[in-house]
């Protein structure tokens, strides 16, 4: 469980936080099993600020998810999360696909400094 304890109470629960032995550095793992794995969904349109320059879909929801947890681990800790990625499984699949997701780390900064300026989370 990852979360930011101090000022939004915002949680989450990351699948698996690794140390990759050949890069020796330490990645966010996530394990999916939905329909669609897509950048853009057919019904999507654009998201709001600061991912206003992205498109409502599966991988970019997962990108802002997992860049979260990537703030929260770094926030709190001395650790330092290298790659974040989604590993993908699916009955209709013949097997599982694994994506890098990009990392928008002064977006996730964005993000939470609109909530806390909108005041979303007083006391």
């Amino acid at each position: 469980m990852v979360g930011d304890v101090e000022d939004t109470k915002i949680c989450g629960m990351s699948d698996m936080l690794i140390f990759n032995n050949k890069t020796k550095k330490l990645e966010i793992l996530d394990f999916k099993t939905n329909k669609r794995m897509e950048k853009k969904s057919k019904y999507g349109g654009k998201l709001l600020y600061p991912f206003d320059d992205m498109y409502e879909g599966e991988l970019n929801e997962y990108a802002i998810q997992l860049n979260t947890y990537k703030y929260f681990v770094e926030s709190y800790t001395d650790l330092k999360i290298d790659k974040l990625r989604i590993i993908w499984f699916n009955v209709k699949n013949k097997d599982y696909q694994i994506f890098e997701l990009q990392q928008m780390q002064p977006k996730i900064i964005d993000m939470f400094n609109v909530y806390k300026s909108a005041s979303l989370f007083a006391g």
